[in-house]
Protein backbone atom coordinates (compact mmCIF):
# COMPACT_ATOMS: atom_id res chain seq x y z
CA UNK A 1 0.00 0.00 0.00
CA UNK A 2 1.01 3.80 -0.67
CA UNK A 3 0.03 6.90 -0.42
CA UNK A 4 -0.46 9.43 -3.11
CA UNK A 5 -2.17 12.40 -3.24
CA UNK A 6 -3.59 11.72 0.18
CA UNK A 7 -5.00 8.61 -1.62
CA UNK A 8 -4.11 5.15 -0.21
CA UNK A 9 -3.47 2.96 -3.44
CA UNK A 10 -4.26 -0.49 -2.49
CA UNK A 11 -2.91 -3.40 -4.82
CA UNK A 12 -5.07 -6.38 -4.50
CA UNK A 13 -3.03 -9.34 -5.32
CA UNK A 14 -3.88 -12.35 -7.63
CA UNK A 15 -5.27 -15.53 -6.16
CA UNK A 16 -4.70 -14.31 -2.34
CA UNK A 17 -5.51 -16.30 0.84
CA UNK A 18 -8.39 -15.45 2.98
CA UNK A 19 -6.19 -14.66 5.78
CA UNK A 20 -4.73 -12.18 4.03
CA UNK A 21 -8.09 -10.40 2.50
CA UNK A 22 -9.09 -9.76 5.80
CA UNK A 23 -5.58 -8.52 7.37
CA UNK A 24 -5.31 -6.20 4.51
CA UNK A 25 -8.88 -5.25 5.05
CA UNK A 26 -7.57 -4.17 8.80
CA UNK A 27 -4.37 -2.67 7.67
CA UNK A 28 -7.04 -0.13 5.02
CA UNK A 29 -9.48 0.56 7.98
CA UNK A 30 -6.75 1.58 10.28
CA UNK A 31 -4.71 3.24 7.58
CA UNK A 32 -8.07 5.48 7.15
CA UNK A 33 -8.52 6.18 10.69
CA UNK A 34 -5.00 7.10 11.33
CA UNK A 35 -3.96 8.74 8.30
CA UNK A 36 -7.25 10.54 7.37
CA UNK A 37 -6.88 10.03 3.54
CA UNK A 38 -9.51 11.34 1.50
CA UNK A 39 -9.87 7.96 -0.69
CA UNK A 40 -9.23 4.52 -1.23
CA UNK A 41 -7.63 2.95 -4.92
CA UNK A 42 -8.57 -0.57 -4.43
CA UNK A 43 -6.48 -2.00 -7.76
CA UNK A 44 -7.48 -4.99 -9.22
CA UNK A 45 -5.58 -4.74 -11.95
CA UNK A 46 -3.71 -8.24 -10.75
CA UNK A 47 -6.37 -9.91 -10.30
CA UNK A 48 -7.25 -13.33 -12.73
CA UNK A 49 -10.41 -14.86 -11.27
CA UNK A 50 -13.07 -13.58 -8.50
CA UNK A 51 -14.70 -15.95 -6.23
CA UNK A 52 -17.68 -14.99 -3.91
CA UNK A 53 -15.66 -14.45 -0.77
CA UNK A 54 -12.72 -11.97 -2.51
CA UNK A 55 -15.65 -9.93 -4.08
CA UNK A 56 -17.03 -9.54 -0.43
CA UNK A 57 -13.84 -8.94 0.98
CA UNK A 58 -13.42 -6.27 -1.40
CA UNK A 59 -16.92 -4.72 -1.70
CA UNK A 60 -16.80 -4.90 2.34
CA UNK A 61 -13.43 -2.88 2.58
CA UNK A 62 -14.82 0.13 0.13
CA UNK A 63 -18.18 0.06 2.02
CA UNK A 64 -16.23 0.48 5.39
CA UNK A 65 -13.62 3.24 3.90
CA UNK A 66 -16.60 5.00 3.05
CA UNK A 67 -17.89 4.39 6.43
CA UNK A 68 -15.18 5.88 7.88
CA UNK A 69 -15.11 9.21 5.32
CA UNK A 70 -12.65 8.00 2.84
CA UNK A 71 -13.95 7.58 -1.26
CA UNK A 72 -13.67 4.67 -2.15
CA UNK A 73 -12.37 3.75 -5.93
CA UNK A 74 -11.81 0.54 -8.04
CA UNK A 75 -8.81 0.88 -11.00
CA UNK A 76 -7.65 -2.03 -13.06
CA UNK A 77 -11.15 -3.78 -14.39
CA UNK A 78 -10.46 -6.32 -16.84
CA UNK A 79 -13.03 -7.73 -19.25
CA UNK A 80 -12.76 -11.06 -17.63
CA UNK A 81 -13.19 -9.15 -13.82
CA UNK A 82 -16.58 -7.45 -15.16
CA UNK A 83 -18.46 -10.63 -16.05
CA UNK A 84 -17.50 -12.21 -12.27
CA UNK A 85 -18.68 -8.76 -11.04
CA UNK A 86 -21.80 -8.47 -12.31
CA UNK A 87 -22.72 -11.86 -11.90
CA UNK A 88 -22.35 -11.34 -7.81
CA UNK A 89 -24.35 -8.67 -7.99
CA UNK A 90 -21.72 -5.70 -8.35
CA UNK A 91 -23.39 -2.20 -7.88
CA UNK A 92 -21.34 0.10 -10.16
CA UNK A 93 -23.11 3.04 -8.66
CA UNK A 94 -21.87 2.12 -5.00
CA UNK A 95 -18.25 2.57 -5.99
CA UNK A 96 -16.94 4.19 -8.60
CA UNK A 97 -14.83 2.73 -11.06
CA UNK A 98 -12.02 4.16 -13.41
CA UNK A 99 -9.41 2.91 -15.57
CA UNK A 100 -5.72 3.61 -14.08
CA UNK A 101 -4.74 5.18 -10.86
CA UNK A 102 -4.16 8.81 -12.46
CA UNK A 103 -7.67 9.29 -13.32
CA UNK A 104 -8.73 8.17 -9.82
CA UNK A 105 -6.16 10.77 -7.84
CA UNK A 106 -7.87 13.07 -10.42
CA UNK A 107 -11.19 12.41 -9.69
CA UNK A 108 -10.67 12.21 -5.76
CA UNK A 109 -8.73 15.73 -6.53
CA UNK A 110 -10.22 17.62 -8.85
CA UNK A 111 -8.52 20.79 -7.55
CA UNK A 112 -5.04 19.46 -8.64
CA UNK A 113 -4.15 19.17 -12.68
CA UNK A 114 -3.36 16.15 -14.04
CA UNK A 115 0.43 16.90 -14.41
CA UNK A 116 0.44 17.35 -10.32
CA UNK A 117 -1.26 13.92 -10.29
CA UNK A 118 1.41 13.01 -12.48
CA UNK A 119 4.15 14.06 -10.52
CA UNK A 120 2.55 12.79 -7.21
CA UNK A 121 2.81 9.36 -8.34
CA UNK A 122 6.24 9.94 -9.49
CA UNK A 123 7.38 11.57 -6.21
CA UNK A 124 5.94 8.30 -4.50
CA UNK A 125 7.50 5.73 -7.19
CA UNK A 126 10.99 7.47 -6.60
CA UNK A 127 10.69 7.19 -2.91
CA UNK A 128 9.56 3.36 -3.00
CA UNK A 129 12.92 3.08 -4.94
CA UNK A 130 14.79 4.68 -2.37
CA UNK A 131 13.36 2.56 0.65
CA UNK A 132 13.88 -0.16 -1.68
CA UNK A 133 17.59 0.30 -1.91
CA UNK A 134 18.09 1.24 1.23
CA UNK A 135 16.87 -2.13 2.72
CA UNK A 136 19.02 -3.85 0.39
CA UNK A 137 21.81 -2.16 1.79
CA UNK A 138 20.64 -2.63 5.27
CA UNK A 139 20.65 -6.62 4.14
CA UNK A 140 23.75 -7.00 2.98
CA UNK A 141 25.21 -5.43 6.19
CA UNK A 142 23.84 -7.54 8.14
Amino acid sequence: MRIIRNSLVVPIPNDPQDELLYQLQKDVLEFVYEKGVKGVILDLSELKIIDSILIKIILDTAKMASLMGASPMFVGLRPELVGSLIHFDFDPGCTPTVSSIEEACQMLHPELSFEEVEEGIEEEEKEEEKEEEEMEESDKKA
